[in-house]
């Protein structure tokens, strides 16, 4: 008979499983059955004692959930804000009029003019000389058509250009400047005082008010003539340029695709707060479908079935052609409830998309 250690064979008995018998170093045979049995250590910490009984076996809890998967949002639901199929009662009609202001004066280079523009200087009356903005961003406040006595909100205010700009045609009694964040406010307000030149005396906490509150929580019903609905969005242009706080870095997931669900609040908010005949316009600096058309429609289908509230769209297409020598616009066929100013090398201007709303007697 041959004498085999087990300590040194490299071969594992559980490499045959053929085998049946072992063969130790007395010269003795035992089943595999016996060999674990008597020589295998078992680990006892898990068994459950008789005497205790055995209802702690029907407490366990399979694992049924990863960890994190609260955290993750399919790609797929980003979509599910984009519909075309109109169950509300949907009136669109051509705007009969525009009037640019006098008082307000814009300057651009011409088309294919990439020339920079000096930065603003102080003025003799101790304000800045001028602001400088993407040009397409003048077109909201241009076409929400601010009259006198009107009493205007701006839902999302900051940094204030757009504000400023409504100021500038010396139509406005009333503005209110709303934002969500303290830091944004403070710098809208920087902003007012640097081009305002009797804004203590004239301006703060009487005819210009700052609002401080989430849009989609105002509620000053039917309290305003014209309201500027510029939301958050994904900066379609300014992304292109930050790497720190990019709204499209994996960890901001969650937070883009929801970004729909907040415009569509904020805009449907919004359509409330209007008076009935009162107008606003809906913007966003964003390419994407969903943020523009496809909030317009989820808003206009909320108020509608939540408070009866009716609109009518106000079709600008025959008033953008007069800025058509200072934009690219997207073809009206390509958008169903509003106009949108695209990227172009010579008049690099955009993304910009605007719908304006009425809402019904």
């Amino acid at each position: 008979m041959v004498q085999m250690d087990l300590r040194h064979n490299r071969r594992s008995p559980h490499d045959d499983y053929s085998t049946d018998f072992l063969t130790d170093g007395r010269d003795q045979t035992k089943s595999l059955t016996k060999a674990l049995e008597e020589d295998v250590k078992l680990d006892e910490h898990r068994l459950v004692d008789p005497q205790f009984g055995t209802g702690g076996l029907y407490e366990y809890m399979p694992a049924h959930s990863i960890k994190g998967m609260e955290d993750w949002v399919a790609e797929s639901e980003h979509y599910k804000y984009y519909q075309t199929s109109a169950d509300f009662p949907l009136a669109i009609e051509p705007e009969p009029s525009f009037h640019y202001p006098e008082h307000l004066s814009l300057y651009t280079y011409e088309m294919g003019n990439c020339s920079d523009f000096q930065g603003p200087k102080k003025c003799m009356t101790g304000v800045l000389s001028h602001f400088m903005m993407d040009g397409a961003s003048t077109l909201p406040p241009l076409f929400l058509q601010v009259k006198p006595g009107e009493r205007v909100l701006d839902a999302c205010a900051s940094p204030g250009g757009k504000s400023l700009l409504m100021l500038q045609t010396l139509h406005l009694d009333h503005l209110v400047c709303n934002d969500i964040q303290e830091s944004r406010l403070n710098k809208l307000r920087k902003v007012m005082q640097e081009y305002l030149f009797d804004y203590k005396e004239r301006w703060a906490g009487k005819r210009l008010i700052f609002s401080h509150s989430d849009a989609r929580n105002l509620d000053q019903y039917e309290q305003f003539d014209k309201i500027l609905v510029d939301v958050p969005c994904t900066t379609d242009r300014h992304v292109l340029n930050e790497q720190d706080n990019n709204i499209f870095k994996p960890t901001r997931v969650k937070e883009r695709l929801r970004i729909p669900e907040l415009q569509a609040g904020i805009l449907a908010n919004c359509l409330r707060l209007l008076r009935p005949g009162g107008s606003l316009v809906y913007s966003t600096c964003s390419l994407s479908p969903i943020q523009n058309d496809g909030v317009v429609h989820m808003a206009l289908q909320k108020v509608f079935t939540e408070y009866g509230i009716t609109t009518t769209i106000k079709d600008l297409s025959r008033h953008t052609a007069l800025f058509s020598d200072v934009f690219k616009f997207e073809h009206p066929k390509g958008l169903k409830y509003g106009q949108m100013v695209v990227p172009y090398l010579p008049a690099n201007f955009g993304p910009m998309y605007f719908s304006k709303i009425t809402r019904n007697v």
